[in-house]
């Protein structure tokens, strides 16, 4: 069981990681969607940065509990950051995929709080 545990880590590790590698990759294109009038390269950084850091403390086991709420708080706010603006625009398909997109941040991110949430802390 503990090899288990220790390949499921590290697995959800690395999908953090390809995620927050993502954001640096694309952030001028990731920018265009955060509803800020300047910093939002900045913005897109920085969350690239926070992802792949928890990303890492998940894979090494070190504050795994901190980056998971932390990975939790960042996929809620982005996915509002770019929802509420999203529904007042025109719909087409860009937007439908982009309300996807922040349909599965909702639900990575409420699964990652319900998980912190009824799981016991080590001591």
């Amino acid at each position: 069981m503990k090899i288990a545990q220790i390949i499921f880590r590290v697995l959800v590790g690395l999908l953090f990681l390809a995620i927050g590698l993502y954001h640096f990759y694309a952030y001028e294109f990731l920018a265009v969607f955060v509803p800020l009038p300047h910093g939002s390269k900045i913005f897109v950084c920085v969350v690239a940065a926070l992802i792949s850091l928890s990303s890492i403390g998940i894979m090494l086991n070190k504050f795994t509990r901190a980056s998971l709420i932390t990975l939790a708080i960042i996929f809620l706010l982005t996915a509002f950051m770019t929802a509420i603006p999203m529904t007042f625009r025109e719909p087409d398909e860009i937007i439908k995929r982009i309300g996807f997109a922040n349909l599965i941040k909702f639900g990575i991110g409420s699964l990652l709080l319900i998980i912190l949430v009824f799981t016991k802390q080590k001591k």
